[in-house]
């Protein structure tokens, strides 16, 4: 039975580091909700389902047999809010990083009215902060023009959350560093993650990037719009 060849793969895995051969396994996964969705979209057949066993006990049963997997994954990513495109930059950048002898720092900005990444490590909230949305003149605008990161530099409560943010990181990035992580995802969110988000990712990347030189950068909601 497949579900049984499913649970000796984390023993197949120790099996191989035994032998000093490197191997490492990733995880692709989705919400109950988004899978539902994609096979009625596709109308492809669940290996699980049955006469008795419609799809949404199939979907349960499946994420029951493959917790162990779960578990024992180096890498996760949550595909539910992925399109075909994002999925490929995720990919690379986990080559980027197996290739790297230094953990890499990858920043996100979102919108948390699409839902909040679920591989984070750290998560902050932007949305306390002025938002260059109701200025007429901005909201076209991205946190990456200058029109918008030269307003909000002017604002002081925007300088005073960059700077604790830059602190904070700065003292505990380096410890998870001695911890041979190989990764770690920082998530900064907004309403539409067009402005606030996207301004501080683009100003902690320069400021982190001083001690880490390996700093990816992703834009969610403008990945999105493009």
């Amino acid at each position: 039975e497949r579900s049984h060849d499913l649970l000796h793969i984390p023993q197949w895995l120790q099996q191989l580091d035994s032998a000093k051969i490197q191997a490492q396994l990733l995880f692709l996964t989705a919400d109950r909700k988004t899978l539902l969705k994609r096979f009625s979209e596709t109308r492809l057949r669940h290996p699980l389902t049955q006469i008795q066993t419609a799809l949404p006990a199939a979907i349960d049963k499946e994420q029951d047999i493959l917790q162990p997997l779960l578990d024992a994954a180096d890498f996760v990513i949550d595909t539910s809010e992925t399109n075909i495109h994002q999925l490929r930059q995720q990919l690379w950048k986990l080559v980027s990083f197996n290739n790297s002898s230094s953990m890499t720092v990858m920043l996100q900005s979102f919108a948390f009215k699409h839902g909040v990444p679920q591989d984070l490590d750290f998560l902050f909230d932007a949305r306390c902060l002025p938002n260059p949305h109701w200025e007429s003149h901005l909201r076209k605008h991205t946190g990456r023009d200058i029109e918008v990161t030269a307003w909000l530099g002017k604002d002081q409560l925007t300088q005073a959350y960059l700077s604790d943010i830059e602190k904070l990181l700065k003292r505990w990035l380096e410890a998870f560093a001695e911890t041979q992580r190989s990764y770690i995802t920082i998530g900064i969110g907004c309403t539409g993650g067009q402005h606030r988000s996207v301004y501080l990712v683009e100003q902690l990347a320069k400021l982190l990037g001083e001690l880490h030189g390996n700093i990816q950068i992703q834009h969610r909601e403008l990945s999105n719009r493009a």
